[in-house]
């Protein structure tokens, strides 16, 4: 993988933004269209002087393949800075300040947060509505720097290790599902992880650019990768 310093961008002259609670991660496959939406992310991380690092890892020529490496890349950033991480993934587009998110993982001790289909009253599209499971969208996903945490990211590593070809959202649900001892969760709204294919009108706050793996209009195939 490239090597790449922590970028701490120059604050913006709003002064009112406060300074960021964790350190957004993400990564996108060489040589796709996804190196695009990084710049796009990279630029709206600026914007807002959120420091992170952005990785360009090698195409290993399978979507899924592609996308079992978050938890992998995630607990590396846990262990190497020792301070909360931001999962964004690099189709995403940060929109507005991260205020309200800083706030409620800084005054609570959050080990996780995400979007839940299970704990959303008004936007879930399922039957099932039971808060204390999960059924994640992992576009924008919160790890503390803590034991829970880091046990949870533990036992997602090990399932996309020795499964194979599924979805690693799946494979976190099953995680967190299995064993939620000791884990405060917190539930994200939409806006942290608009999708327009699901949410068209809601005013999103980070915007996942998320088409069924077909991006930029759908005129290009690029769920090879991430």
């Amino acid at each position: 993988m490239d090597q790449l310093k922590l970028v701490r961008p120059p604050m913006p002259k709003d002064t009112s933004i406060p300074k960021a609670a964790f350190t957004v991660v993400s990564f996108f496959t060489k040589d796709t269209l996804y190196e695009k939406y990084a710049e796009i992310l990279k630029t709206s991380l600026e914007k807002f002087g959120i420091p992170y690092y952005i990785e360009a890892v090698p195409n290993l020529g399978d979507w899924n393949k592609n996308t079992q490496l978050k938890p992998n890349i995630i607990l590396k950033y846990l262990l190497n800075l020792k301070s909360p991480v931001l999962w964004l993934d690099c189709d995403c587009e940060v929109l507005a300040p991260l205020s309200q998110l800083e706030e409620v993982v800084t005054v609570n001790p959050i080990d996780f947060a995400v979007y839940n289909w299970y704990g959303d009253d008004k936007g879930n599209q399922l039957k099932e509505l039971d808060p204390s499971k999960l059924l994640c969208s992992g576009g924008t996903m919160y790890f503390n720097y803590s034991v829970s945490a880091l046990n949870l990211m533990i036992r997602w590593m090990h399932n996309t290790n020795t499964n194979p070809g599924v979805a690693e959202d799946l494979l976190l649900d099953s995680a967190f599902n299995e064993d939620k001892t000791g884990v405060n969760a917190c539930w994200l709204p939409k806006a942290f992880n608009r999708m327009e294919a699901h949410w068209p009108d809601e005013p999103p706050i980070i915007d996942h650019k998320w088409y069924n793996g077909n991006l930029f209009n759908g005129k290009e195939e690029v769920k090879q990768g991430n």
